[in-house]
């Protein structure tokens, strides 16, 4: 799914008091802000650092309850084991999390309105997310905020060989690799 940046966007407000924060790129400074989070939503900090991906964090009372990371230029899904080639207007956003005791207060989705518009004041034109087609609860709160969808991207695996497709519209305009095959 993509979500274009033109023009007015979304305003959302979750049921308590919520601010999107950039973080530094500092792996360490990273690591210390997202150290109470499940270990799977910051496996490999350092190398989304060094790689130029970008965290940032939801503070509520200026405790950290909601974190999700952005990539441009390439965006790597851990689904497919795959990276894409983004357009440079283009970015990427996952990982998001958000702790169990602030569930329900809708703090995702104003942290996404809040997030697109800081993307859309530094000149980016869409906003990119991979969602599972069997995942109905996370594909609820996209095309509630205008997303849309894109298309299928997806792999196959028969005898060691994996089949990789991209049959998508509007976005991934820089991957040229829309049907590969990698031996595994």
């Amino acid at each position: 799914m993509y979500k274009p940046l033109q023009g007015n966007l979304p305003d959302y407000r979750a049921a308590i008091p919520c601010q999107l924060v950039e973080l530094p790129p500092n792996v360490e400074c990273v690591e210390k802000t997202l150290a109470h989070l499940p270990h799977k939503h910051r496996p490999d900090v350092a190398k989304r650092i060094n790689s130029g991906q970008i965290c940032y964090v939801g503070k509520h009372n200026n405790q950290v309850i909601y974190a999700v990371w952005l990539a441009t230029g390439t965006c790597y899904s851990y689904l497919l084991d795959r990276t894409f080639k983004l357009a440079p207007d283009e970015l990427y956003s996952y990982g998001a999390y958000t702790l169990p005791q602030f569930r329900g207060k809708r703090v995702h989705p104003d942290m996404v309105c809040q997030r697109l518009k800081i993307s859309q004041a530094k000149g980016y034109r869409h906003n990119i997310g991979f969602f599972e087609p069997n995942n109905t609860a996370a594909l609820k709160m996209p095309k509630q905020l205008g997303y849309q969808y894109a298309g299928v991207v997806g792999m196959f695996e028969i005898f060691g060989i994996r089949a990789y497709f991209s049959l998508v519209r509007n976005t991934l305009r820089a991957d040229d690799r829309r049907f590969f095959l990698q031996k595994v």
